[in-house]
């Protein structure tokens, strides 16, 4: 009976390989070859599920050596993806000599096509040569997606959310669990960024009529839209509540302006955006180091599909810092003195971060103007005893970029 050179991948050896041969004998339990390792298969055992027997009488029994003649190459298993597209992967060209270390190395390329769901090759020595045989599992093709329950987002919508993250499910592509899953995250996701709150996407493959084919379904449960009934500050000594909900842009309390606007939606990461913002206010008025604490979310109502929460916000506003001195590094095309003079803060004001922003951002424009594209002035504060805050501004020029060409279209 003739023997088998089986390569092997971790990922691709299943239940075929172990109905290929009979059970170990109990005494000597044979050791478990490597991934991707070249090994011979047993000479004696049943074959219960060998690949068609070849039409060429078998030579020896011996296994094929390196360098004879390949006569032939067989594909067992394919449906849709060519033959001749699987030797050209695995090298395999009837009359060179037969290489199983190339043959191990093109394995790998074979399995990276991701067409695949199981791999075995064989090589069987025959009158004429070497029959290098490749015997695959197909990976299932996308038939069609489907999305249930998404009544309040389109499938444009969804199909946009797939864009922006890459994700390809386009029919005739093969089903890759991965990007299923990705793919159910990235819906959810923009759920959560429209305000939507318990949103569940789960995932089936079903059945298509034709082989090979599968259906993806997005099952969803959209979840509740909750709206902002009050939100309140605690530990805000210095500034109203009043004051800093003013500061807030995008989580406003609900009423007929804010829910025309859409801005009465609790949104998680819109309130981060806003208390962004409400800590730039502080930081403009020297409070350098104002912190929040983790918002408190409380529910009004019973009725799910009236969901009205309620916000507390804790703030710990720290103590007024005033400016201490200003310095520069970086800094070849203007000098210290033209980024320092008329500074817009005095020794012992309040510091005032959007005033050195401004500055700062007028610079970075400057040195834009001059051809430096890439350059950015950034201003770096540091703390001092006294609640006394310096500035260092970071000047970072990168190199000078001239016009090479200019050119008018649709005129």
């Amino acid at each position: 009976m003739a023997r088998f050179l089986s390569l092997l991948l971790a990922a691709a050896v299943t239940t075929a390989a172990a109905q290929a041969q009979t059970a170990p004998d109990p005494q000597q339990t044979p050791q478990k070859p490597r991934p991707g390792t070249i090994i011979e298969a047993p000479s004696s055992g049943r074959i219960t599920d060998s690949p068609s027997a070849s039409t060429s009488k078998p030579a020896s029994g011996t296994a094929p050596q390196p360098g004879e003649k390949i006569d032939r190459f067989e594909a067992k298993g394919n449906t849709s993806v060519a033959s001749d597209t699987i030797r050209v992967y695995l090298g395999v060209n009837p009359g060179d000599p037969y290489n199983p270390t190339t043959l191990q190395k093109n394995f790998l390329n074979l399995w990276q096509t991701g067409l695949f769901d199981d791999i075995r090759i064989e090589a069987d020595r025959a009158d004429n040569g070497v029959v290098i045989r490749a015997i695959v599992k197909e990976r299932p093709r996308i038939g069609s997606v489907e999305y249930r329950g998404n009544k309040e987002l389109t499938t444009a919508k969804i199909n946009e959310a797939f864009e922006r993250d890459h994700i390809d499910l386009h029919v005739g592509n093969t089903v890759e669990q991965t990007l299923v899953r990705r793919a159910a995250d990235a819906i959810k996701r923009t759920y959560t960024e429209g305000g939507y709150e318990g949103v569940t996407v789960n995932t089936s493959i079903e059945d298509l009529t034709e082989p090979g084919e599968k259906k993806i379904v997005f099952i969803i449960t959209e979840g509740t839209k909750p709206k902002v009934a009050n939100v309140r500050f605690t530990g805000n000594n210095h500034f109203s509540n009043r004051r800093l909900l003013r500061v807030m842009k995008e989580v406003k309390e609900h009423n007929i302006v804010t829910w025309i606007r859409k801005k009465d939606l609790y949104i998680p990461s819109k309130l981060d955006e806003d208390l962004e913002r409400v800590k730039n206010f502080y930081q403009d008025h020297g409070y350098q180091n104002v912190a929040f604490g983790e918002p408190q979310v409380g529910s009004i109502g019973k009725n799910p599909k009236k969901a009205r929460v309620k916000l507390v916000i804790p703030v710990k506003e720290g103590e007024v810092h005033t400016f201490g001195e200003v310095t520069v590094s970086g800094n070849t095309v203007f000098t210290a003195d033209q980024i320092i003079g008329d500074w817009p803060l005095k020794k012992g004001q309040t510091i005032q971060r959007k005033a050195i922003q401004t500055r700062a951002d007028a610079f970075g424009e400057a040195y834009r103007m001059r051809g430096y594209i890439y350059a950015y002035v950034n201003p770096e504060y540091v703390v001092k005893d006294g609640n006394i805050v310096d500035v260092h501004v970071q000047v970072y020029e990168g190199d000078q970029f001239r016009l090479g060409r200019l050119e008018f279209q649709g005129n």
